[in-house]
Parts: C-alpha cells; structure tokens; sequence
C-alpha cells in the first residue's frame, strides 16, 4: 500500500509533476512580440490527418487561424486501399524489410490482444511521412500537431518560453501533451521519458508517455534518430511498439506537462 511503500512514477516529482505549473502565465508585451517574431522566423507548422476527414482539418485550421499560425497540412497514411504498403515502403515511411503479415499474426495471439493493426500501421507511417516533410523543408524546429488536436490560446508563448528557458542543449524531439508520465523531471515543465520496466520488453513496456497529438522536432537531429525509432516501431516481433509514441523511449526524447 502508499501509506507503507509510496511509489512515484515520476523522480522528481517536486520538480514537474506539480498542477500548479500549468497555471496560465501572464505574459508581457514584449514577451509576446518576442515570441512571435521567434516562432514567425524558425517554427514550422503541420496538421497531419487525412483529406477525408473535413471535420477535422476544419476544426483544428479554424482553431489555427484563430491564434494567427499558419499550418501545412500532410495527408495522413489510409492502408487499407490495395498497394498503400507498397506506397509507404517505396517512399521510406515504412522499411522495406518490414513483413506485415507476420507482425499481424503475432499481434492476434492471446498475449498480445490487439487484433487488427492495419490503423496503428498507418498512423506510424504518416508521422514517419511527416518527418521526411519536416526535414524536406529544413526550418530549424517543427511542431506537427494531429487534427484533433486544439492548442491553448498562448500556444506560441509557451513554446517560446520552454525552448529558450528549459529545453536541455541536447534535446531532439518534446511530446508537447502526455498521458501517464514516467521518467525523470528536467524541469518545472518537462520530464525525461524514461522505459518502464515494470512492463515487460516483449510488449514494448507500452502503458506510459502516451502521446503525439503535437510534438516538437529539432531538425537536424531527424535524420539521425529515425533510423533507431523505425527499427524500434517495425519489430514484427513486437507489435505494441507500431504505437510511435510507446516505441519512443530514448533520453532524446522529452514530454512536455
């Protein structure tokens, strides 16, 4: 029980795990015209999700316009027409190498439980799509938000002040909204994702750090750290790990609270 043997999932937690550190800050005049001018200059924006889906696209560009941030939007990946496999593979989303059939059949036995994960597929393959279009188009950071997403109204500002005031020099990627932290605080609002090993490898130690509604990219380190994560995310062997964010467990990696 707590009351005998408390047990944190967060270290640190003093540090980070606080409600008192989402409080709204009031920022200045000058704070904002900085912030603008900031993001304006070295932040690209995009809204991954399908075409098909209008409603969403609509909800979240009207939200976009709203906080006056102009977003790309990338098509999402829908495998289920005949041949989007050999599409994504072909582009360098997916490795050629992967064998979806044989990581569907580990993914129906009973340990696993997932049942099909022909979506979680695609879903892995449009963020590795997104990136390839971060790095394309070569702006030193990228936010990708997911189109249900909804950012707060000082988006901006809060992404200024975390870059310039508590992102470590050596940071890569920062999930921007995370459910079920584990790891280790940085700062007042940012912990160190950290594996879980009181999950078992076999199921990818999946339960934590869920998220990748936003994530923030540092550019030039992309390159580099997409050869780790997709050999990680296409483990036929290991399904659970297709989720991008289960699948992310480097010290690279941050989650923003």
């Amino acid at each position: 029980p707590r009351t005998q043997q408390p047990f944190d999932p967060v270290e640190d937690p003093q540090v980070c795990d606080r409600a008192a550190a989402g409080r709204n800050r009031q920022w200045t005049s000058q704070e904002r015209s900085l912030a603008r001018e900031w993001f304006r200059n070295h932040v690209g924006v995009y809204v991954l999700g399908l075409l098909s889906d209008l409603g969403r696209w609509n909800m979240i560009s009207g939200r976009l316009k709203q906080l006056r941030i102009f977003a790309t939007h990338i098509n999402g990946v829908d495998m289920r027409p005949s041949g989007a496999l050999a599409d994504a593979k072909a582009a360098g989303w997916v490795p050629k190498s992967f064998n979806f059939s044989r990581a569907q059949a580990v993914a129906y036995r009973p340990e696993q439980n997932m049942g099909s994960i022909l979506g979680t597929l695609g879903c892995a393959s449009a963020h590795f799509k997104a990136q390839s279009k971060v790095m394309a188009d070569g702006l030193p950071l990228a936010v990708v938000f997911e189109d249900d997403s909804w950012p707060s109204d000082d988006f901006v500002e809060r992404l200024w002040s975390l870059v310039h005031e508590e992102l470590p020099c050596t940071w890569d990627v920062v999930s921007l909204y995370s459910r079920c932290p584990y790891g280790s605080c940085v700062s007042q609002h940012l912990l160190r994702v950290r594996p879980d090993t009181n999950e078992p490898a076999w199921r990818c130690r999946q339960g934590v750090n869920w998220g990748m509604q936003a994530v923030l990219y540092r550019t030039d380190s992309l390159a580099r750290i997409q050869l780790p994560w997709k050999h990680a995310v296409f483990n036929e062997s290991r399904p659970h790990c297709m989720d991008v964010d289960v699948a992310d467990r480097k010290s690279t990696r941050l989650n923003s609270s």
